[in-house]
C-alpha cells in the first residue's frame, strides 16, 4: 500500500459501513508500516476501536481502489499518446467507478492482436466501413462502391470479399462500443443461467471422476441463485473434461437491444448492419461476456471458499488449550500398526509403541494391556487419538477399556483431527523438534500436541492442509496462502507468545517478525537462557526499532524482572500503567501476588475509565485495555471457551435410537450444512435445513468449527 494514487477514502468508509476517522486514521498507520495485528490492539483509540476483520477489509478496498487509480491513470496516458483523448472521455474515464465500466471504454483505444477487423483494415476496407455506418451516398449502391476496393495487391478479389472484411470492421466496431457490453452485461445478470451439460463419449461407459459430477450432468439455474459451491464443483468438471458449462441468456431480446443501441430505423443500410451484428455478438460480444461473467462468479466463489475455510481455521486454532495433562497420543493405522505415544504436559514424548489394534484376537488383546500398561505407569490422564484410519476401531477398543480396566484411572479419550499431521512429520520442523524419531510417531506427537496446545502445534503446518475448508483445492493458492496466513497471524497476535517456550514457527507469525528473526530468537535463547526482559530483544540480531514496536506487545516473559513483561501491556505505555496502579494503591510486583491481586482486582472495578483517561491524557480504550490486563495478568483469551469433547461412554450404531440427544464435535462448516462427530464410524452430515428451528440461509448462523 505504498502507492501515492490519492483515493476516496470517505466513499471507501461509507461502502464498508465504518466511520470515516476510522478508516482515514487507519489507512495511514498502515501505509507507515504498521501491522495489522499492532493497529487492531494497540492503536485502537485512533481507528475509532476497529477490529481486525474490519482493518483488514479496508487494507483490500483501498489496494483495489488504488489499482483502478493507477489503471485509470495508465490508459489516460496511453489514449492521449494515440491522439485521441477528448475532454468528455477522461471525464467518463475519471467517473468509472469499477473496473468492467473502465475497461469497455479503453477497449475502442486497446491494442489488438491481428484479428479479422485488423487484417481488414490492413486491406484499406476501413473507409467503406466508415461511409456504411455514416450512410454516404457514395456508398448507397453498396455492390458498386465495393467493387471499388477491389485490389488484387491486397488480398480483397472481390466486392464480396471487400463487403466480408467490411462486415469484420463493424463487427468490431459493434462489440466495443461500452454502452452496447453495459446493456448486455445488465441484462445477462438479471436473466442469464448457467447451465451445465454431461460431455458423452460413444461407447465409453461412466468414468469414476465423471461420477462425481453426476448432479450436473443437465443443471439448470439462474445465474444469481448459483451458490458458490456448485460454481466451483462444475469448474472442476469442465477441467476434468466431463463437463461443458454454458451461460445462456434470452437471446431475442439480447439481439433487440444491439439493434435498438446500433441501427438506426430508418438507414439505408440496415439489413447488411443487421448481419454485422448478429457476427459482432456470435464472435465477439458474447463469448467476451461469457468469459467475464464465469470468471466475476469464479472469483466471488472462490472469496467465499477463503471465507469459509479462514473462518473455520480460526475457530480451529483458537481451540482451548487442555493444560496440565499427561496424554496417550495415538496414531491409529491398519496394516502398519496404531503409533502411540505418550507425552508430558509440555509435549515431550516420554515413551512411545506400536499398537495392532486390528487383526488377530491376540494381538488386538496385547494392544489392550499395552495401552493399560502405559495409562498407569505414565499416569496419563486424556487418550488422543487421531481421527484418520482405523481411528474408530482404537475408539471402539478404548470406549471398552474406559469402563473395563480403566475406570478406577478417570481416563478420557478425545478424537482429534489429524489432517495435516502427514505432512508436519515430515517437514523441516519435525525433524530439528524430534531428530530421534521416525516419521509415524512423530504424527503421533503432533496428534497430542494438537490437544495440548492447538495453535502452538496448528501453525508448524502449512494452513491449506489442514483440511476444514470449501473446495480449497480449487481456488488460487496465492489468494488462498495469504488469506489463510493471515489468519494465523491474527490468532496467533490474538492470544500472544511465550517468548521462552515458543517455536520458530509460532514466532514467525508475531507481528513483525520474518523467519530470519524468529530463529535469531531460538538462538539467543539458545546461547544466553531465557529472556528476562523485553528490553532484552533489542540484542537479538534483526531486531530492529520498527520490529520491537510492533512485535513486543505480543511476546509475554513468565517470571522476568518487570511483572509488566508477563502482561499485553505494551512498553510504551509502562509509565501509563504504573501511574494507574499509583492510584490504586498499588504496584506492579502485587500483579503476580495472588493474595494482593484481589486487591488490585477490587480497586479497578471501582475506576470511572472515562475521567481518568481524561486525567492521564490517554485514550479511553488504551486505558480500558491496561485495566483488564490488571484484572487478568497474562491470560490466555482461549481459556473462555468450551473444552474439548471428552469422551468415557460406549457408543456403537447399535446404541442409537430416535430420539436420542447427543453431543459431538463439529468437525467443518460447509454451504450445504455441518459435519459433526458422533463418535460413529462416520462423521454425520446435519443439514443447513436442520441446523435451526427457524430458517437460516448461512450455516455459520447455528454453528462454527
Amino acid at each position: 500500500m505504498s502507492s501515492t494514487t490519492v483515493i476516496d477514502l470517505r466513499r471507501i468508509a461509507k461502502q464498508l459501513g465504518l466511520p470515516e476517522e476510522g478508516v482515514l486514521a487507519a489507512v495511514q498507520l498502515i501505509d507507515e508500516g504498521n501491522t495489522v495485528p499492532f493497529i487492531t490492539r494497540y492503536r485502537r483509540d485512533q481507528t475509532s476501536g476497529l477490529d481486525e476483520l474490519q482493518l483488514r477489509s479496508i487494507t483490500g478496498a483501498v489496494g483495489k481502489a488504488r489499482q483502478l487509480a493507477d489503471r485509470k491513470q495508465t490508459i489516460l496516458r496511453t489514449i492521449e499518446g494515440q491522439g485521441k483523448l477528448t475532454p468528455e472521455l477522461r471525464e467518463e474515464i475519471d467517473a468509472a467507478e469499477n473496473t468492467k465500466v473502465l475497461e469497455d471504454l479503453y477497449l475502442p483505444f486497446k491494442p489488438k492482436r491481428l484479428s479479422l477487423a485488423e487484417q481488414a483494415k490492413q486491406k484499406r476496407l476501413e473507409p467503406l466501413a466508415q461511409e456504411i455506418i455514416a450512410a454516404d451516398s457514395q456508398a448507397a449502391d453498396l455492390e458498386k462502391r465495393a467493387a471499388d476496393f477491389v485490389d488484387d495487391d491486397s488480398g480483397v478479389a472481390t466486392a464480396a470479399d471487400a463487403l466480408l472484411g467490411v462486415g469484420h470492421i463493424i463487427a468490431d466496431l459493434f462489440s466495443s462500443r461500452a454502452d452496447v457490453r453495459q446493456r448486455l452485461r445488465k441484462l445477462l445478470f438479471q436473466k442469464a443461467r448457467l447451465r451445465s451439460l454431461r460431455i458423452e463419449t460413444p461407447g465409453k461407459a461412466l468414468t469414476k471422476t465423471a461420477k462425481h459430477f453426476r448432479d450436473y450432468f443437465d443443471f439448470d439455474e439462474h445465474l444469481q441463485k448459483v451458490p458458490p459451491h456448485r460454481v466451483l464443483a462444475m469448474n472442476r468438471g469442465e477441467r476434468a473434461k466431463v463437463l461443458r458449462v454454458r451461460v445462456e441468456g434470452p437471446t431475442e431480446e439480447i439481439q433487440t437491444i444491439v439493434d435498438e443501441l446500433v441501427i438506426s430505423a430508418d438507414h439505408p443500410h440496415a439489413d447488411f448492419l443487421e448481419g454485422c451484428c448478429r457476427d459482432a455478438l456470435s464472435r465477439l460480444i458474447l463469448p467476451s461476456l461469457e468469459r467475464e461473467v464465469r470468471r466475476e462468479m469464479t472469483d466471488a466463489s472462490e472469496e467465499h471458499a477463503i471465507a469459509v475455510f479462514a473462518r473455520n481455521l480460526r475457530n480451529l486454532l483458537l481451540q482451548p488449550p487442555v493444560a496440565g495433562r499427561i496424554v496417550l497420543a495415538i496414531d491409529p493405522g491398519f496394516k502398519s500398526g496404531c503409533k502411540a505415544v505418550v507425552l508430558d504436559s509440555c509435549g515431550n514424548p516420554l515413551a512411545r509403541d506400536i499398537l495392532h489394534v486390528v487383526g488377530k484376537v491376540e494381538q488386538k488383546t496385547a494392544a489392550a494391556a499395552r495401552i493399560v500398561e502405559l495409562v498407569r505407569e505414565h499416569g496419563c490422564n486424556v487418550i488422543a487419538v487421531g481421527n484418520g484410519t482405523a481411528g474408530r476401531e482404537v475408539e471402539s477398543l478404548l470406549s471398552e477399556l474406559i469402563v473395563g480396566d480403566l475406570q478406577e484411572h478417570n481416563v478420557a479419550y478425545v478424537i482429534v483431527n489429524e489432517a495435516g499431521a502427514s505432512v508436519y512429520s515430515t517437514s523441516q520442523y519435525a525433524r530439528e523438534e524430534l531428530p530421534d524419531f521416525e516419521a509415524a510417531y512423530r504424527g503421533a506427537v503432533s496428534i497430542g500436541r494438537r490437544l495440548l496446545d492447538p495453535l502452538s502445534e496448528l501453525v508448524k503446518i502449512e494452513p491449506a492442509n489442514i483440511g476444514v475448508g470449501l473446495y480449497q483445492h480449487d481456488v488460487k493458492a496465492r489468494h488462498l496462502h495469504a488469506s489463510l496466513d493471515a489468519v494465523v497471524e491474527g490468532c496467533v497476535n490474538y492470544v500472544g507468545v511465550d517468548v521462552n517456550t515458543a517455536s520458530p514457527a509460532l514466532l514467525r507469525y508475531v507481528a513483525g517478525l520474518n523467519q530470519a528473526v524468529a530463529k535469531g530468537i531460538i538462538d539467543w535463547r539458545a546461547a544466553k537462557g531465557p529472556f528476562t526482559s523485553r528490553e532484552q530483544f533489542r540484542e537479538v540480531p534483526g531486531f530492529g526499532d520498527a520490529a520491537f514496536v510492533q512485535a513486543v506487545g505480543f511476546l509475554k516473559i513468565s517470571e522476568g524482572t518487570n511483572p509488566l513483561d508477563a502482561t499485553r501491556i505494551h512498553p510504551e505505555s509502562y509509565q501509563v500503567a504504573e501511574r494507574v496502579l499509583e492510584k490504586i494503591g498499588a504496584s506492579s510486583a502485587e500483579l503476580v501476588d495472588r493474595e494482593k491481586h484481589q486487591k488490585i482486582s477490587d480497586a479497578v472495578g471501582e475506576i470511572d475509565l472515562t475521567s481518568m483517561a481524561d486525567e492521564l491524557s490517554v485514550g479511553r480504550l488504551l486505558l480500558a485495555d491496561i485495566v483488564e490486563q490488571f484484572l487478568r495478568p497474562g491470560r490466555d483469551p482461549r481459556e473462555d471457551l468450551p473444552e474439548p469433547l471428552f469422551k468415557q461412554g460406549v457408543l456403537k450404531f447399535e446404541d442409537l435410537e430416535v430420539g436420542m440427544e447427543l453431543r459431538g464435535s463439529v468437525l467443518n462448516v460447509v454451504d450445504f450444512g455441518a459435519f459433526v462427530d458422533i463418535g460413529l464410524h462416520d462423521s454425520g452430515l446435519v443439514h443447513v435445513s436442520q441446523l435451526s428451528s427457524g430458517f437460516i440461509r448461512d450455516p455459520y448462523a447455528a454453528v462454527v468449527v
